[in-house]
C-alpha cells in the first residue's frame, strides 16, 4: 500500500484467510469541515467578545489559536484565515496566508492602529492539501513582540521569516468581530478560498508538546478533555446547523456561537 512495490505473496493460505477485524482504528472526531468560496466572500461571524481579546492597549497575554485548512487557491492578496481586525481604529490580532508567497502571516495591530508585529512561516502551502495550523504568542508585548510569537505547521515550529516590528505597545481590546473565513480592512472584506475545520482558540502559550498533541499525526481530534482546554472550539463540522438562513456554528467549550 506504500506505493513502493514491496507486494507480498501468500502460502498455505485461500479466500478463507480473510476476516473482518475487531482492531480499533482512530477515526478524526467529525469528517466534516466548512468550504469558503473567496468569490462569495463567504464568512462566519462570532461577534466580539474577551473570550478572544488578549490586550488592554498597555500590555498583552498570551495565546494560540489552532485550526487545519485546505486552501482551493491564493486570491491576488492578502486574505485572512481568522481574525479579530475590522477596520484602521478597531484591530487586534489575525493569522492570514499571502497570495504573492502562498506562505502563512500572524500579525498583531498596536493599539488599535496600523502598525504591527508579524511572522511569515517558512513553509510554501500547496492547493488541495490539509495543514494543522497553531500559532502562538507568550504575550511579552512592546517593540519585541515578535519575538514572542511561533508558527507550527502539522506539529512542527517554522523558522520565522519576514520579521516585522513596527511600533508596538500592546494590542487594544477592541470592539471588532471575530471571524473565520475573512477581515474587514477598512471596510473591504479579504475573504479565504478552502476548506477549514477545528478551530481552537487557548488564553495560554501552547508548548511544542502540547502543539503535537493536537495535530495527534494529523488525525483531528476531540477537544472537550483536551489539556491545556480552550477557551473556544469549533468544529465546522456536523455539530452546526442550518436555520433555514445561516449556519450556527456550535462553540463547544462556551457560548461563542457564529
Amino acid at each position: 500500500a506504500s506505493g513502493n512495490g514491496n507486494d507480498g505473496t501468500s502460502s498455505g493460505m485461500t479466500s478463507a484467510n480473510l476476516v473482518l477485524s475487531d482492531l480499533t482504528r482512530a477515526v478524526p472526531y467529525d469528517s466534516y469541515s466548512f468550504n469558503f468560496d473567496s468569490a462569495s466572500s463567504d464568512y462566519i461571524d462570532f461577534g466580539d467578545s474577551d473570550t478572544f481579546s488578549f490586550g488592554n492597549g498597555s500590555t498583552d497575554s498570551p495565546f494560540s489559536i489552532s485550526f487545519w485548512v485546505n486552501f482551493a487557491s491564493f486570491p491576488t492578496s492578502f486574505f485572512a484565515i481568522i481574525a479579530k481586525d475590522f477596520n484602521s481604529t478597531t484591530r487586534e490580532w489575525g493569522v492570514g496566508a499571502l497570495s504573492t508567497s502562498t506562505k502563512l502571516r500572524f500579525f498583531l495591530k498596536n493599539n488599535g492602529g496600523g502598525s504591527q508585529q508579524s511572522i511569515d512561516s517558512t513553509t510554501t502551502f500547496s492547493t488541495s492539501q490539509w495543514y494543522n495550523i497553531t500559532c502562538c504568542y507568550n504575550g511579552v508585548g512592546g517593540g519585541n513582540a515578535a519575538d514572542g510569537m511561533t508558527i507550527y505547521i502539522n506539529g512542527v515550529v517554522e523558522t520565522p521569516t519576514n520579521i516585522t516590528k513596527q511600533t508596538y505597545t500592546a494590542m487594544a481590546n477592541t470592539t471588532a468581530p471575530l471571524t473565520i473565513g475573512t477581515y474587514q480592512a477598512g471596510g473591504s472584506p479579504l475573504p479565504f478560498d478552502g476548506k477549514l475545520s477545528n478551530v481552537s482558540i487557548f488564553n495560554e502559550e501552547l508548548t511544542s508538546t502540547e502543539v503535537m498533541k493536537l495535530y495527534s499525526n494529523g488525525m483531528p481530534q476531540d477537544l472537550s478533555s483536551f489539556t491545556p482546554a480552550p477557551v473556544a472550539w469549533w468544529t465546522l463540522g456536523s455539530n452546526s446547523f442550518f436555520n433555514g438562513t445561516n449556519f450556527i456554528c456550535k462553540d463547544l467549550i462556551g457560548s461563542n456561537d457564529g
